[in-house]
């Protein structure tokens, strides 16, 4: 997520870095609910290769 900031930063020169900081924060909330969920059920990051 930081390395992307930094690049969208190169691209976009004329954006603050903090906007950008700023922007992140719905992609950053998704993250750590989507670990929190695997926390809670590993289950599901193993069923696909209990599968094969």
């Amino acid at each position: 997520m930081g390395m992307n900031v930094y690049i969208i930063k190169g691209v976009a020169p004329e954006v603050p870095l903090e906007t950008i900081f700023k922007g992140i924060w719905p992609f950053l909330f998704a993250i750590v609910v989507c670990v929190a969920i695997l926390m809670v059920f590993p289950q599901i990051a193993t069923i696909l290769p209990s599968l094969l």
